[in-house]
């Protein structure tokens, strides 16, 4: 992969709010950047999903952002651009949550809103819980909260959507039931190998990748012109995206249950669900009304998984209005 230049706050600075993009030194390690808009604005950390995706898929969302916040937008540690997870390194969520608050403080911003993506909407509740003096306000598309209960939600999901109709794949169909059947508490590992195990038995991308009115080429097209740029093995990316996992699963604090941190988050919240989303259902919708003290709920009808793809105009004026209904702009 082609050498990445390195990045700073004054190059950022310098750019007048241009959009600038490099690998951040946070105490040795290398964090791979994005940011856009003016700097002098109030500013939000966008964080993707996964575990192990790529923050390309949040660009034409983040400089849609930019016309009103500055937007930080990142690699997560071990992914694709940003730097290697050492082998004998400890790196869990609690891990990378120290070290987005570095980012912050390299950054010199004073609070941030938090805007997260599935996976990246258990971070921002965890450092929502664990660093509430330097939160703004919360945002959440379609959350991963509970690991083990969301795997559940997708093994049902495959069922309705996918196995409905393909019955005689049995194998699969099988893997999908045996997970709905089990009970997680106390080996909770075992619910990532579970649902990699189940999903690779589903034939159909469309599926895999919970989307409702977009078709995957629509998300895979940005990946593939990255991976043109950069000159970037596919292959090595992913390898690179696994052991991220693993390392996340080895840790373990990834597979507790993030809900309850709710109860104790005061910054005003928002929640943004698709109606098709097989990961944030409608009791994760409910619990967020009853347990998030400053909590607003807005559900897209003609989404899934990923709103900001998917409603584009919809996502962004959602978080626009919750945004200045909150006084942040």
């Amino acid at each position: 992969m082609k050498e990445i230049k390195g990045l700073t706050l004054e190059d950022i600075r310098k750019a007048g709010g241009k959009p600038t993009s490099g690998l951040m030194d946070l105490d040795g390690r290398k964090l791979y950047v994005e940011t856009y808009g003016d700097i002098h604005h109030p500013a939000i950390a966008f964080l993707h999903g996964g575990p192990a995706t790529s923050c390309v898929e949040q660009q034409e969302m983040s400089e849609l952002l930019s016309q009103r916040y500055f937007v930080v937008s990142f690699d997560q540690y071990g992914v694709f651009r940003s730097g290697d997870i050492k082998e004998d390194e400890r790196f869990g969520m609690k891990e990378h949550i120290d070290m987005m608050e570095q980012l912050r403080e390299a950054l010199e911003i004073k609070k941030w809103v938090l805007l997260g993506h599935s996976y990246g909407g258990m971070l921002v509740c965890y450092y929502t819980y664990l660093y509430p003096d330097s939160v703004e306000s919360s945002i959440y598309e379609n959350p991963g909260w509970d690991f083990p209960k969301n795997v559940k939600s997708i093994a049902q999901y495959y069922l309705d959507r996918y196995y409905s109709c393909h019955e005689d794949e049995t194998e699969g169909k099988k893997a999908a039931e045996s997970i709905l059947a089990k009970d997680y508490t106390g080996r909770e590992r075992e619910c990532i190998s579970d649902i990699l195990k189940a999903q690779s038995y589903v034939k159909d991308l469309k599926t895999t990748m919970y989307m409702y009115s977009i078709e995957p080429e629509q998300y895979f097209c940005w990946f593939e012109k990255c991976y043109k740029e950069l000159d970037a093995d596919e292959a090595e990316v992913d390898k690179k995206g696994m052991f991220h996992l693993e390392k996340l699963v080895e840790a373990g604090d990834m597979l507790y249950d993030h809900r309850p941190e709710l109860d104790k988050n005061q910054p005003p919240a928002l929640l943004i669900n698709g109606r098709h989303d097989p990961v944030c259902r409608e009791d994760d919708r409910q619990y967020f009304k009853e347990h998030a003290p400053n909590g607003k709920v807005v559900v897209l009808e003609n989404s899934a998984h990923h709103p900001r793809i998917e409603q584009k105009e919809e996502y962004l004026q959602a978080v626009f209005d919750f945004l200045e209904e909150n006084g942040i702009k």
